[in-house]
Formats: structure tokens, sequence, C-alpha cells
């Protein structure tokens, strides 16, 4: 099983050359019977930009290195963004039965891209280069 511990030092070192030291934090929950690992990365506002890319296109290719690095061991990864400027729920209060968890609704699975009527671009290829070598 791929350590947890393994995967956050991906995660920190890729975000490292994204964002620069210091200007983000990661919080990791895991789930599941350890299966699920849910991560929560904490934005400086004006880093947030280089992170999501052009059409959310470097967060989406950061979630994909990590589903494939979390797969080689049976697991599934969540990747949460939570810009500075983003409004946060209160924690010390609980919110209503009937009304849903903002922070769960947030987290969205990385979807297979779909090849249909999509050239490949430099980005996806250096990502599916990336993603071979993980798998060796």
């Amino acid at each position: 099983m791929t350590d947890t511990t393994e995967l956050t030092q991906f995660l920190n070192f890729i975000l490292t050359g994204l964002a620069g030291e210091g200007n983000f934090s990661i919080d990791q929950e895991i789930g599941e019977g350890d299966h699920l690992i849910t991560y929560h990365i904490q934005l400086d506002s004006s880093k947030a930009g280089y992170v999501i890319g052009k059409q959310g296109r470097t967060i989406n290719a950061i979630r994909r290195l990590l589903q494939v690095k979390a797969a080689q061991s049976n697991q599934k990864v969540y990747l949460q963004i939570i810009s500075d400027n983003q409004p946060q729920p209160k924690q010390d209060q609980e919110q209503p039965a009937s009304q849903p968890n903002q922070q769960s609704d947030q987290l969205v699975e990385a979807q297979p891209i779909q090849e249909e009527d999509k050239k490949p671009s430099k980005t996806d290829k250096q990502v599916d280069e990336l993603a071979e070598l993980l798998e060796v």
C-alpha cells in the first residue's frame, strides 16, 4: 500500500514548484478504511491561479497524477482547493441536517478526460509521460 506520506510529499513537491514555499498548506483526511484520502489545499489567493491553471488544466493534471500514484495501492484521492478569499463554513456552528455540508459539496473526483473532439496538447502528453513513469 502506498504510504500516505509519500503522496503528501509528492503533492507538496508539485505545489512548491507552482505556488512557492509557504504559500499553501496541506490538510489530509483519511476515510473508508484507509482507501480514501482527501487533501484540502489552503492557498494564498495570489497563487491560486498558478495551481488551478487555464480552464483548470493544471489542477486536473495534478489530480490525475495523484490518482495514478494512489491507484497503485487501490486508493482514491480527492483534492480540494481552498483560496484565502473563499468564504469558509464556520467550524463552531453545526449546520442543520437539511442543509448539505458546503465543503463536501466541493469535493469532486477528477473525471477521466474525454478523448472525443480533443487534440492532445503538449501538457497532456507530458502528464501522460509522468503517469507512465509513476506506474513503473
